[in-house]
């Protein structure tokens, strides 16, 4: 946003977002953030209200007379909101799906499939004329969040360590098991107090994996699980002052990797490659003979994540440690 800024000055920036994400873009440094109920359009019982809502917002964007729109997503809802502005200027990828290439004046030349994410919208920044984009989110309106995590949570910076164990995907599961060990080594071998993150949704398998942790040898105060305790702008400072995050491919690695955090992801079904922690920070541990397969269930029937070790995880971290 700076970069923008400094290349645009005077302009209002706005971003449309997911509703839930919106607490987190406006800590960015926006002039607006416009929210998006992406999910009322999952069941047919919201399709209708959902329709009528992007209605709603496609008339929004028409009176924002917007001078340049940039479409980061690139697939035909987001084409849909870029086209009815009316814009001089609408950017997006020249391999973007479902037609919405079409709609765009300036397309941008990026092999998407084997380039990161942040990557592809560095490009996006250097089509509007910024020479050197920088990859370093700068967050505006974390200093008191950071403080109140802290002082809510106990939590001295640096002097504590995140593990983020739930993923959304079957496949990108770990074992509790061996998530409880390496918690439990975080502890005592680098006395790390040891956050166990997740929503309100993983509270059960979250308090589960503290009382493993305990099991394995960790002591009952250095280790807490929050469970749906957090905001997003919350775990985001939470991150922010962590010595390191230990963490599936969730949006708790994206966090992290924003705010400079060294972060250790076990990855499997996804690609490192383009959706992997961003920055020289970080180590990926992956399945040895397991390719992204981006399936949600395994056809096989196994669970690929299985052949990563404690082992493997604790030299990842003990390298990001030491770096």
């Amino acid at each position: 946003m700076p970069g923008l800024r400094r290349l645009f000055p005077g302009a209002e920036l706005h971003w449309v977002a997911n509703t839930e994400y919106v607490p987190l873009v406006s800590a960015a440094g926006l002039d607006r953030a416009i929210p998006f109920e992406r999910g009322a359009w999952r069941t047919w019982s919201g399709a209708w209200d959902g329709a009528r809502q992007f209605a709603r917002l496609c008339a929004q964007m028409r009176r924002g007379r917007y001078g340049i729109v940039i479409d980061l997503q690139g697939l035909a809802r987001s084409a849909v909101m870029t086209a009815v502005t009316g814009a001089p200027l609408r950017v997006g990828y020249a391999d973007a799906r479902e037609g919405a290439r079409l709609v765009y004046n300036r397309r941008i030349e990026v092999d998407r499939a084997h380039t990161h994410a942040v990557d592809c919208c560095l490009a996006a920044l250097r089509s509007l004329g910024m020479e050197k984009p920088a990859a370093a989110w700068e967050w505006t309106a974390l200093g008191h969040h950071r403080a109140s995590v802290r002082a809510r949570l106990g939590l001295e910076p640096r002097g504590y360590c995140i593990v983020a164990p739930a993923a959304r995907w079957h496949t990108k599961e770990w074992l509790p098991d061996r998530f409880a060990s390496v918690a439990a080594s975080l502890a005592s071998g680098h006395g790390l107090k040891v956050l166990l993150t997740g929503d309100q949704g993983q509270a059960g398998a979250l308090d589960a994996l503290r009382a493993k942790t305990i099991s394995a040898g960790c002591p009952e105060t250095m280790v807490a699980a929050c469970a749906g305790t957090l905001s997003l702008v919350e775990l985001l400072a939470a991150c922010a002052d962590a010595r390191i995050v230990v963490t599936l491919d969730t949006g708790t690695m994206h966090l992290a990797a924003s705010v400079q955090t060294p972060t250790v992801a076990l990855m499997g079904p996804t690609n490192p490659v383009r959706h992997g922690p961003y920055g020289q920070l970080n180590r990926v541990v992956r399945p040895s003979e397991c390719d992204p397969c981006y399936k949600r269930r395994c056809p096989k029937g196994r669970n690929c994540m299985a052949d990563i070790t404690v082992e493997q995880v604790m030299t990842a971290i003990g390298d990001v440690l030491e770096a």
